[in-house]
């Protein structure tokens, strides 16, 4: 996934973990089986969502001069 954004006045409203899931929903039908993403280790907001939502930091890369966490969740199979 890249770039989710949020309004910051309907953050805390659900819509990221949403779109997340969403997200989540169109990659397991698609086959895949895990998603990953990226976030900047001072997000500290992004990464207890991330983290609530299953997401396990692999590890640090830098991206343009930033350190970001990169994260992977792992889909459980569709239900066929």
């Amino acid at each position: 996934m890249d770039t989710l954004c949020v309004d910051p006045n309907f953050q805390g409203k659900g819509i990221g973990s949403a779109l997340i899931q969403y997200g989540e929903e169109y990659a397991k039908e698609k086959g895949y089986p895990r998603v990953s993403l990226v976030v900047e280790d001072v997000n500290e907001g992004a990464n207890r969502l991330y983290n609530r939502l299953g997401y396990k930091k692999i590890k640090t890369i830098a991206i343009s001069g930033y350190e970001f966490g990169y994260m992977v969740k792992k889909l459980e199979e569709p239900l066929v």
